[in-house]
C-alpha cells in the first residue's frame, strides 16, 4: 500500500478483486454497479416526474430503460467471470433484451436450486428497491414544484 492509504491496481487485477481508498476498505465492482442501478431509478422518477408529470409513462423512460439494462448485462458480466460461468450468445442477448426473465434461469444453472432461490430472492428485492426509489424521486420532485 502506498503512502496515504491508497493501494495501486496493476492492469492484469481480475474484475472481482478489490479497490481500496482511504474511506472505506472494500468497494467491489458489482457494489458499484448496484449503487449505479439505484441512482439511474432515482434520476428515472425525478426526470419523469419534472419534465412529463401528467404522464404514466414518460418518453425519457425509454431511454433509462436502456441504461438500466446495459448497467445488468455489466452486473451479469462480472458474475460470470467471478462464478467461471460460460456465456453464450443467447443468454448474452436474453440478458440484455429480458433481463426480468433470464436472470433468473441463469441464476439457477449457475448457482443451483438453494443458492439460485437466495439470488433471486435478492434480485427481486433490488427491483422493488428500484421502483420503490424512483416514486420516491417522482413524489419528492412534485413536492418540491409544488412549493
Amino acid at each position: 500500500m502506498q503512502p496515504g492509504g491508497y493501494r495501486t491496481r496493476v492492469a492484469h487485477a481480475p474484475l472481482n478483486s478489490d479497490v481500496s481508498f482511504r474511506w472505506n476498505d472494500r468497494v467491489k465492482p458489482k457494489n458499484v454497479i448496484l449503487l449505479a442501478i439505484a441512482i439511474v431509478s432515482m434520476i428515472e422518477g425525478a426526470v419523469g416526474q419534472y419534465f412529463y408529470p401528467a404522464k404514466d409513462v414518460p418518453p425519457s423512460t425509454l431511454y433509462l430503460v436502456v441504461v438500466f439494462s446495459f448497467l445488468i448485462f455489466a452486473w451479469y458480466r462480472i458474475d460470470t467471470m467471478q462464478l467461471g460461468y460460460p456465456r453464450t450468445l443467447t443468454l448474452n442477448i436474453g440478458i440484455v433484451a429480458l433481463h426480468f426473465l433470464v436472470l433468473p434461469y441463469y441464476f439457477f444453472q449457475s448457482r443451483g436450486v438453494k443458492k439460485g432461490f437466495v439470488a433471486v430472492g435478492l434480485y427481486v428485492l433490488m427491483l422493488l428497491g428500484s421502483v420503490l426509489i424512483s416514486s420516491t424521486a417522482a413524489i419528492l420532485t412534485s413536492n418540491i414544484l409544488q412549493s
